[in-house]
C-alpha cells in the first residue's frame, strides 16, 4: 500500500497533481469562516499570518463533485 504524504497543503496538492488530479492553487478565505462556494472571499496563497485551519485547496472528482482540502497543523 502506498503511503500518503505528510500533512500540508503544498504537499497534498503536489501528491494529487502527480496522480493526474487537477487542483487549484492553495488559497485562504478573508471572511474568517470556512470557505465560501462562490469564491468571492478567496485570495491566492496560504493564510498570510499562517493561522491554523485557514488555508485550502479544491479539486473536482471525475463525477464533478468538488472536494476541499483544508490545511491542518502537524500533530505535536
Amino acid at each position: 500500500m502506498e503511503s500518503l504524504p505528510e500533512p500540508g497543503g503544498a504537499e497534498a496538492c503536489r501528491y494529487l497533481r502527480e496522480r493526474g488530479v487537477e487542483t487549484v492553487e492553495i488559497f485562504h478565505d478573508t471572511s474568517d469562516v470556512f470557505h465560501r462556494s462562490s469564491g468571492a472571499t478567496r485570495r491566492p496563497g496560504p493564510d498570510p499570518e499562517r493561522r491554523t485551519y485557514r488555508s485550502y485547496a479544491v479539486f473536482n472528482d471525475p463525477d464533478g463533485n468538488e472536494w476541499v482540502l483544508q490545511e491542518v497543523p502537524a500533530e505535536s
